[in-house]
């Protein structure tokens, strides 16, 4: 049976924002090195497709850049139809779960969750992510987003891998477990 894998990947404070208030993530510009991407370009060679929400889509758009997931399909979370037309992404405005439960069954993808907060935190709640990978900078920010902006329900993980920077950024690699009453549709 095929079933893609949906990853959270993503950086956050030691406080666990992703970015700030305004949804800028130049933080993070102090802790880039010509020496290591911390494994960007492998993880994002072996993705398939990406998945972010609404908002975080229009914060890229408003950086003025080229697409930056060019070589995936991808797909934007949005609460309505009435979206610019973009030929590098297609809309989900209604139905997402459902859509996204099919997605994962239709394909053996790997998925990039790209957030936000209340995407991360709703699919977490629908029992969607397989694996989180987390980039922890130390530093703590003032206000901005979390990583998971709605509680949700608790959910057990398992550490797979780890790994520590000299510049003392720390990655974590878990396997999301759901409640036995998970539901798999």
């Amino acid at each position: 049976m095929n079933k893609s894998t949906i990853i959270l990947y993503s950086s956050m404070s030691l406080n666990g924002m992703i970015a700030d208030k305004q949804g800028g993530i130049e933080w993070l510009d102090a802790f880039s090195s010509p020496d290591t991407d911390y494994g960007y370009e492998a993880f994002y060679s072996s993705i398939d497709i990406t998945i972010q929400g609404n908002q975080t889509y229009r914060q890229i758009k408003s950086w003025d850049i080229e697409f930056p997931y060019p070589t995936t399909k991808n797909y934007v979370i949005a609460s309505s139809e009435d979206q610019e037309k973009d030929d590098n992404v297609e809309f989900i405005c209604s139905g997402h779960y459902k859509q996204i439960r099919e997605l994962k069954k239709a394909n053996n993808s790997r998925i990039w969750l790209i957030g936000g907060g209340r995407t991360n935190s709703l699919f977490l709640r629908e029992k969607l992510i397989d694996e989180i990978m987390l980039f922890i900078m130390p530093v703590v920010l003032e206000n901005g987003i979390k990583l998971f902006e709605i509680f949700p329900t608790r959910t057990s993980l398992e550490l797979i891998d780890s790994k520590t920077y000299s510049n003392g950024v720390s990655f974590l690699h878990y396997k999301v477990f759901y409640p036995e009453n998970a539901i798999e549709e």
